[in-house]
């Protein structure tokens, strides 16, 4: 039987983890696999965050001794072992002779030979005359570029598409299909939304509409939620909250000591679902390495998503990268998508920033609409851009949805 994903091995390549929605169903994983001939050493809850989406789930692990192996050690927080158990030192396992059997050495000096290769094409490449650009003559580079995807992320992309898969720059479906595997977006959906968020940005982000926008989403799902305003300017913020839950049914609170933030995680567990609206990046209160800072860059309960108006100058990126850093994000948010015609931008941004994109949202007078980021919709708006500029053959290259043949 192969290791189920939700189970972790001992040295001695059994496995001795299990997890579960509740006890009962990490026993039954334990009973399926071993029978009921295994010592339970111990049991314990925990709270991870999902591998893809934007949630995190609640588990119970269990770990065992499997039949026969001596080599599991009782973790932290595990049971204490039974009587007579006395954890020995874990063998170190054999290497595997095949690992340096001639196929393998003859694989090795092949993707060698291929990589050597490809540096000498891109050493001769950049001696060629200054004038030439390999761009020129790419359609779907041409399509990108006009979108407002500036030339070095454009080139650095198709090279990396290039050098990745070893195919030519100019295999448009191909490369389109490497796009939007690369181009990483959430792609979940809103059932795969809870856990706790916070979203910091500049003033004037969008960063707050986003917020009130997720939490409308959240309540049509049924989820139990709370929307936290730390610092809020003025009586006129507060109010829309206050509005916006009183019409939407969410629970809502004002922040305004910087250390009630901490002392109030305790009761977040009660929610499925919590949106912290943090005041803009040069507030006070968020200077780098007071409180708020200190508590919430370490803490990986919370997703942390930057807010990033794509109307923004991307010359700013750098300051945009510094932030992302400094306050340990995992996620970048677009908003404003609506006020700029260079969607491309998000390419830039993309390679400036390698961080998924979690939410997009775009104004329709009062309204915000919002969705979750999806790879194959943000390269859509990408190439619909592009090619309302170029001509209309390029259009059938949206893929939302499609799959591409190659």
């Amino acid at each position: 039987m192969s290791p189920s994903k939700d189970s972790k091995q001992s040295v001695s390549g059994q496995e001795n983890v299990f997890y579960g929605p509740t006890l009962k169903e990490a026993y039954r994983q334990v009973e399926n696999r071993y029978g009921r001939d295994v010592i339970i050493l111990g049991s314990r809850k925990i709270t991870r965050r999902q591998e893809t989406g934007l949630g995190q789930e609640h588990l119970v692990e269990v770990t065992v001794q499997p039949p026969g192996d001596k080599s599991v050690r009782v973790g932290p927080g595990s049971a204490v072992a039974p009587l007579g158990y006395a954890p020995t030192t874990p063998a170190v396992a054999e290497p595997d002779a095949s690992a340096t059997s001639p196929e393998i050495l003859r694989e090795i000096e092949l993707e060698v030979e291929r990589i050597e290769k490809l540096v000498i094409e891109a050493s001769e490449s950049k001696n060629r005359d200054v004038k030439h650009d390999e761009l020129e003559g790419n359609p779907l580079a041409q399509t990108l570029l006009t979108a407002g995807a500036g030339k070095a992320a454009v080139r650095n992309l198709l090279t990396r598409f290039a050098g990745e898969t070893g195919r030519m720059m100019e295999e448009r479906p191909a490369a389109l299909a490497w796009l939007n595997e690369n181009l990483k977006a959430s792609n979940c959906g809103w059932d795969g939304f809870f856990g706790c968020h916070a979203f910091l940005g500049d003033a004037g982000s969008g960063r707050t509409r986003m917020v009130l926008g997720a939490a409308a989403e959240l309540k049509k799902q049924g989820r139990k939620t709370l929307v936290l305003s730390l610092h809020p300017g003025h009586a006129g913020e507060i109010r829309r909250l206050q509005n916006a839950a009183a019409k939407l049914g969410f629970d809502a609170g004002i922040i305004r000591k910087d250390s009630q933030l901490a002392k109030s995680e305790k009761h977040l567990g009660k929610y499925e679902a919590v949106l912290l609206d943090l005041p803009a990046l040069d507030h006070p209160s968020l200077a780098l390495g007071d409180t708020i800072h200190s508590w919430l860059s370490k803490n990986h309960s919370f997703h942390r998503h930057l807010v990033v108006p794509l109307d923004r100058d991307f010359q700013d990126l750098e300051e945009l990268n510094g932030a992302a850093r400094a306050w340990n994000c995992d996620w970048i948010a677009l908003s404003r998508m609506d006020r700029t015609r260079l969607q491309g931008k998000i390419l830039d941004l993309a390679e400036s920033i390698p961080l998924p994109y979690s939410l997009r949202s775009e104004n329709r007078g009062i309204e915000e609409l919002l969705n979750i980021a999806a790879s194959g919709e943000l390269l859509d708006r990408i190439l619909i851009a592009g090619s309302a500029r170029l001509e209309t053959e390029f259009v059938p290259d949206r893929i939302a949805g499609m799959e591409i043949a190659d």
